[in-house]
């Protein structure tokens, strides 16, 4: 196993080496992609905690290879405080019912559950995400999904309301999704507003054809891993992801009329993932390392004693993905 962070230099010695050589055999490539005439079904992931490998998420699947189950584990400062599930019943080919539930650690007898549903078109790419009401019919929250070659275009965040909360993701030629901006005004404090700019923008090893977060199933991101939009964007990406930023800018203004008015305060956060490595002979990676680095300032003009600068806050997470992989069928 080799960091893929050492590719470039692998390859320029085999290069060297085989000019070198008086032997004519063929070397394997030492760091592969993956095979894409192979299924790859992710069946668990475990986290380090405390310097052991702990239970993270795990994945069940049917003869089909659909996603049945999914459980996923939380933990706070090296202690497990709750643990998410769900069970995906499908009705045909086009929807899928998940029964979830959320229990605490220190609660085990009180479990809150939740009904979703899935909508998906005749390409098994889900179009619809429900949330339903108490009586487990009524819809209560919805979010759509277009598809184009194979990924997601656009997202419908509120489609129960007659005013869309729409974003799309746009794509380079080579399918690499392309940063993405979110704007909106909101009220705020004290009858004040707030101009809010979500900015998401991943970087991309583009000589690796593999990403580990592609082959989590969608209902998982959508139901564990889908906090921001950028949490979304990331399972669309074919290629190996190096780093991410989630950046989030808040400008204050004391009416609705911002642009005509000076700006009261201003905060800015930036949180920046990086990812490194760890790749099997098969070119799936073995181990997931996330470094994410905080930045978050802010400044009150009508109270400068408020303004408060933190830089270089750093928590890192070592992921251990299991894989089964299958002929395609």
């Amino acid at each position: 196993m080799k960091q893929s962070t050492n590719l470039f230099w692998v390859l320029a010695f085999a290069v060297i080496f085989a000019a070198c050589s008086d032997s004519d055999d063929t070397k394997p490539d030492p760091d592969p992609d993956p095979d894409p005439a192979k299924r790859i079904l992710v069946t668990k992931i475990e986290l380090q905690v405390n310097n052991q490998k702990v239970p993270y998420m795990e994945f069940t699947y049917d003869d089909n290879d659909l996603l049945t189950a999914a459980v996923k584990k939380n933990y706070e400062d090296g202690v497990l405080v709750s643990t998410e599930s769900f069970t995906l019943t499908r009705n045909g080919k086009n929807n899928a019912v998940a029964d979830a539930s959320f229990v605490l650690a220190t609660a085990p007898d009180n479990q809150v559950h939740n009904k979703f549903g899935f909508v998906y078109d005749e390409n098994g790419q889900i179009t619809e995400k429900i949330r339903y009401a108490s009586d487990g019919t009524t819809k209560s929250e919805s979010q759509t999904y277009k598809w184009a070659y194979g990924q997601i275009t656009e997202v419908n965040m509120d489609a129960l309301s007659n005013k869309a909360n729409i974003y799309e993701i746009k794509y380079d030629d080579k399918g690499i999704p392309q940063p993405l901006s979110i704007s909106a005004l909101v009220k705020g404090e004290y009858d004040r507003y707030n101009y809010n700019t979500e900015t998401y923008t991943p970087t991309i090893n583009e000589s690796k054809l593999t990403n580990f977060f592609s082959h989590i199933p969608l209902e998982v991101t959508l139901l564990f891993l889908a906090q921001y939009p950028g949490d979304l964007m990331r399972s669309q990406i074919s290629n190996e992801i190096t780093s991410f930023d989630y950046k989030y800018s808040e400008k204050t203004y004391p009416n609705e009329n911002y642009e005509d008015l000076d700006i009261l305060g201003e905060k800015d956060k930036l949180n920046n993932y990086k990812y490194t490595y760890v790749y099997e002979d098969n070119g799936l990676p073995s181990e997931v390392t996330q470094t994410l680095t905080t930045t978050t300032k802010f400044k009150d003009y009508l109270n400068p004693d408020e303004d408060f600068e933190e830089d270089n806050v750093i928590t890192v997470m070592k992921l251990y993905p299991t894989y089964l992989v299958k002929e395609m069928k």
